[in-house]
């Protein structure tokens, strides 16, 4: 029945509203409110200097942190005569120069989608183009001049370039975020 499914429905959606409270660090029966996504600008992209992020990673990471430590306790212990194995020393020693030249994922994945998606993000002429298609095909078809068949094919072709742009957004966007992390040395990938 209609009642029962729409019950059904509200249950989901307060369910979902609690976890998504919970993870985000409130109590059950919080109210979120969630907002559009935010908006990669050309300025940001553009001002990317790749040299500069990566030696600020190579800076901040930790994992490059991590290592160098381990290696200098295995190189203080070796020295210290607490271990006698070079292995001890050599190990840690191999693994930081193996990180070190390691490439954060600035140019695994953000330049490349960067790149990409930013002329398609700044040129809306497809989308505007195709919602005149769809405007001069309603008109079309309220007069008889198209197919039902023509103007749902408008239809769909406007749908789907909303769709693709939608998700070349949040492609830009995850790598743009990505990259942000990386400069900061949360992420670091042997690329």
């Amino acid at each position: 029945s209609a009642v029962a499914g729409k019950a059904s429905l509200t249950t989901q959606v307060e369910a979902l509203t609690n976890t998504l409270a919970i993870q985000c660090g409130y109590t059950t029966g919080t109210q979120i409110e969630t907002s559009d996504l935010p908006v990669v600008t050309a300025e940001q992209v553009t001002s990317i200097d790749y040299n500069k992020d990566l030696a600020e990673a190579l800076k901040n990471s930790y994992a490059i942190y991590s290592k160098e430590y381990a290696m200098q306790t295995a190189s203080d212990d070796y020295e210290n005569n607490k271990t006698n194995t070079l292995y001890a020393y050599q190990q840690p020693r191999s693994t930081a120069m193996h990180r070190r030249r390691a490439r954060p994922l600035l140019s695994a994945s953000c330049i490349p989608t960067c790149r990409r998606s930013r002329p398609h993000l700044l040129r809306r002429t497809p989308i505007s183009h195709r919602q005149k298609d769809v405007s001069v095909s309603r008109v079309q078809y309220t007069r008889g001049m198209i197919s039902k068949m023509a103007y749902t094919d408008a239809l769909d072709t406007f749908t789907t370039a909303q769709e693709t742009e939608v998700a070349a957004r949040i492609d830009l966007l995850t790598a743009y975020n990505t990259y942000q992390w990386a400069k900061r040395g949360v992420i670091t990938a042997t690329t």
